[in-house]
């Protein structure tokens, strides 16, 4: 509901930021843990961010094109899957997890597409595979 409501770019407020933090820490923990964690949570969404930016409008193409079927994108996104599963069909369900939308549901916006992707895509993801990937519906 909230990423309908601001879009992919959702941002949380401070007090849930550290509410989340605070049951994240275990006894063992050490700000150095803390320190790499973040740095590569951070590496990957200036990343993907990065990524986005390039290849939102082909996206939203294949959205457009598509009318969001569910049976249409996941071509899509199994071709987004890393080896050995690239372009292999997803098991029975997989769209519908991956889109965050219900089991019955048989289309999605294109903000849950590109809160799909904004989710799951990866450092190794690159524009030019995504662009490629979304053009060739």
């Amino acid at each position: 509901q909230q990423l309908k409501e601001h879009g992919p770019e959702l941002c949380v407020a401070r007090e849930q930021f550290d509410a989340a933090m605070q049951r994240a820490i275990d006894a063992g923990d050490t700000s150095a843990s803390f320190n790499n964690i973040f740095a590569a949570a951070t590496a990957r969404c200036l990343h993907v961010k990065a990524v986005m930016k390039q290849v939102e409008e082909a996206v939203r193409e294949l959205h457009r094109a598509c009318g969001g079927a569910l049976s249409l994108i996941q071509g899509f996104l199994s071709d987004l899957m890393p080896p050995p599963n690239t372009g292999k069909p997803l098991p029975p369900g997989a769209v519908n997890s991956l889109i965050q939308v219900l089991p019955s549901a048989t289309e999605c916006t294109v903000e849950e597409l590109l809160g799909c992707l904004l989710r799951n895509l990866s450092e190794g993801d690159t524009a030019e595979m995504v662009g490629d990937a979304a053009r060739a519906r």
